[in-house]
């Protein structure tokens, strides 16, 4: 818990005085709770550098390490999140993508709207083609379509046609979830 407030201190300090400054105290943060980090603090700790556009790169190898080993700990929001961090980073460690879309294959059916939908950005995003993940996307994002509001259903659309996927099911549900959205839709700005 003290390490995910560290890690938002962390965040605000980085975001008020530069990354530049805030990196002495995340290597600090992270050399301290490396042996207790949990997997909370390892994901709030990928957020606040993708948050931070910190691109320190034996630091990002540390904590990718560390969150390879722990990734069986993340909660789904947690794998959610530091698939988007990854993403937003433009990280490009494959082993810690493999393992992140390894956990996500196996954990989708259990993710709401928010946590699919960010995972698609996300990969799709890293380029990652990679035929079960996106089987899985698919089958999570049909089963729980209605849920979603305009954007998770944008940002799913945009993924698949992002790595050119079809999935017949999937676009006819994402039709269908649009038009009931239709009047809610607005350009991106």
């Amino acid at each position: 818990f003290l390490h995910a407030i560290a890690c938002q201190s962390i965040t605000t300090y980085g975001q008020r005085h530069g990354a530049g400054d805030a990196l002495g105290l995340a290597q600090t943060a992270f050399a301290l709770g490396t042996n207790a980090a949990t997997a909370q603090s390892i994901a709030n700790l990928v957020w606040a550098c993708a948050a931070l556009v910190y691109q320190h790169t034996p630091f990002r190898n540390a904590i990718a390490a560390q969150s390879i080993r722990m990734i069986t700990e993340f909660q789904n929001q947690n794998l959610a999140n530091t698939a988007w961090a990854v993403a937003s980073l433009v990280c490009e460690n494959r082993p810690l993508i493999n393992a992140l879309a390894a956990e996500a294959i196996r954990r989708l059916k259990h993710f709401p709207p928010l946590e699919i939908s960010s995972s698609a950005w996300a990969f799709a995003t890293l380029g990652y083609n990679v035929l079960p993940l996106w089987t899985a996307i698919a089958a999570a994002a049909i089963r729980t379509i209605t849920e979603y509001n305009p954007q998770s259903l944008a940002n799913i659309a945009w993924a698949y046609a992002t790595l050119e996927f079809t999935d017949g099911p999937l676009m006819k549900a994402l039709a269908a979830a649009a038009r009931r959205h239709s009047l809610a839709f607005q350009p991106q700005k």
